[in-house]
């Protein structure tokens, strides 16, 4: 067989040598070991096929005909099958200086016949352990590469996806061999263009399917840190449904396969590369939410500490009056997680398929604000706000109850499909926070999904530090840093605090001061001969017309 498939190589048969072993998780394949494929060259060659000799595949060092076998056969990865595969795969998928060995034991043949590396190992204990995860498994293990040994973690996906998640050096040999590589088919071989289609079957669409499918997998993201990528969208569905789509409705295809053909769907999960210093800003400036900024600043430090320092919040329901800034406190919390962020009224939300996509039956039909947001945000774990909880609308026909099941619950939500595009998007990663005035009117099933935090009015002590928080915010939201003075007068912070429970009043009344202020120096500059400095709020700049508090007047004065 051989013979026929190599015939321009003219092999002998007592110059070639060929075993053979079976697979735990190709149950209908066998890997094949050929040496001696041409004369003087020591390196074999490997082919995993069936029994009859059809489909042989060349695994040539690289990762794509790998991947191939796990689409195209029956693939079986189990508890115990899983370690068998990351042996198989760790071995016929080559770094620069060859394959990586897995040494499970000080005694392996791979180091145990030389006394430099034993001396080395001595200390260590050397080994192989296997966690089942819920959703493949995780391996902990010595590797060899080279002539260095590396204390290596990796994660086994059920798909065959291996993951290396760390590595740590234990020790570097002089003496001990480089491993040999694999004949080198992949290389600028003579005969190489001649045979090259004998050698590996599946044919050429197949192969480059493999090979689009690594580099989906391997593609390097936007920015320096490595964040990790996760399929958010499948683009190759999305290719098809647009395939299907005619008139009008392709431009909504047209708009999101233009978006998303750079990443083939794939969306980073942003890390948090922050001071947590910056949270103690928000406790000054939103002293009411100190519990939610509490619970997550622990979510990070988890994340950043024991796993990849993804940003994951609890989902959680934030209740309370009018006016006590849950809006803002949640604008200002995607800034300092430099998270994107959409904002979804659930009052004004009148129907379920405002939120999956209506369906391509009907010409008015379109995607839904989940595949929108996912799609514009280009990020896996953006935060959606979902505001006013207690109003949520929608009629018995077309409940948005529903939708939001299916989206709260990360099962459910790893496999949404919007109506229109008819497509899986995965929302597993999505922060959601919600808003309330109260909980009455919420459905216990919607509630239970949420870590509700019951927002109540500000103390005096704390609307005086929401005061000088909010003044600060407004020199940097109108761009006037350069004109205003850096402090606010205390007595001016505790008349706006004494009169003003809401976070909306405070801000109307500090902004009528600043503008107020403003005339004042002007005013006085045109009667003043000296260069006047930064324009101060003042008492008399306060005008609370809407209340009994009567303000005695001071004479207008500037800081120099």
């Amino acid at each position: 067989m051989l013979a026929d498939r190599f015939a321009e190589m003219e092999l002998a048969a007592d110059s070639v040598s060929v075993s053979w072993t079976t697979l735990s998780f190709y149950p209908e394949l066998i890997l094949l070991r050929v040496t001696g494929l041409e004369q003087d060259n020591e390196f074999p060659a490997y082919f995993v096929m069936q029994e009859d000799g059809t489909p042989m595949v060349y695994l040539d060092g690289t990762s794509p005909p790998i991947h191939y076998l796990n689409q195209a056969t029956r693939f079986a990865l189990n508890d115990h099958s899983a370690e068998d595969y990351l042996r198989f795969f760790c071995a016929f998928v080559q770094g620069e200086e060859g394959s990586f060995h897995i040494v499970s034991s000080n005694d392996s043949p791979l180091i145990a016949d030389n006394d430099e590396a034993q001396q080395a190992v001595k200390s260590l204990t050397l080994g192989i352990s296997q966690e089942n995860l819920r959703n493949g498994w995780q391996f902990n293990t010595s590797v060899l590469y080279e002539a260095s040994l590396f204390k290596v973690n990796f994660t086994v996906e059920p798909n065959g996806m291996i993951t290396m998640n760390d590595d740590e050096p234990l020790a570097a040999f002089e003496t001990l061999p480089k491993p040999k590589r694999f004949f080198p088919l992949r290389q600028q071989h003579t005969q190489y263009g001649q045979y090259q289609e004998k050698f590996v079957t599946p044919a050429r669409e197949i192969r480059e399917r493999a090979e689009r499918t690594e580099r989906r997998r391997n593609r390097q993201p936007p920015n320096s840190e490595q964040e990790t990528q996760v399929e958010v969208f499948n683009f190759d569905q999305l290719l098809r449904e647009k395939e299907k789509t005619q008139g009008d409705q392709t431009r909504y295809f047209e708009t999101y396969t233009s978006a998303l053909e750079k990443t083939q769907g794939y969306l980073p999960l942003k890390r948090y590369s922050g001071d947590m210093a910056e949270f103690d800003r928000l406790d000054e400036i939103f002293p009411i939410f100190a519990a939610v900024t509490a619970v997550i600043r622990e979510a990070l430090l988890f994340s950043t500490t024991l796993k990849k320092g993804e940003i994951k919040l609890p989902r959680m329901l934030l209740n309370g009056p009018p006016g006590t800034g849950k809006s803002r406190y949640i604008q200002e919390l995607a800034k300092v997680l430099t998270l994107p962020s959409r904002t979804i009224d659930v009052a004004t939300t009148s129907a379920a398929f405002v939120l999956s996509g209506s369906s391509r039956v009907w010409r008015s039909g379109q995607p839904g604000l989940i595949a929108d947001t996912q799609m514009e945000n280009r990020c896996a774990n953006g935060i959606i706000v979902l505001e006013e909880m207690d109003k949520i609308a929608g009629g018995e026909q077309y409940p948005v109850t529903n939708t939001l099941y299916t989206l709260l619950e990360p099962n459910s939500a790893r496999n949404f499909v919007d109506e229109f595009l008819n497509v899986n998007i995965n929302c597993q990663f999505i922060n959601w926070i919600a808003t309330s005035n109260g909980l009455e009117d919420i459905p216990d099933a919607i509630l239970s999904r949420f870590q509700c935090f019951n927002i109540v009015k500000p103390n005096a002590k704390q609307r005086k530090q929401m005061v000088y928080s909010i003044y600060q915010d407004l020199l940097e939201e109108i761009d006037v840093v350069e004109h205003f003075a850096a402090d606010l007068p205390d007595e001016v912070t505790a008349i706006i605090a004494s009169v003003c429970t809401d976070i909306r009043d405070m801000k109307r009344h500090m902004q009528a001061a600043m503008v107020n202020a403003t005339i004042r120096s002007k005013r006085l500059a045109k009667a003043s001969t000296t260069v006047l400095g930064k324009i101060e709020i003042l008492r008399l700049d306060v005008r609370l017309i809407d209340t009994n508090i009567a303000l005695s007047h001071q004479n207008p004065r500037l800081v120099h």
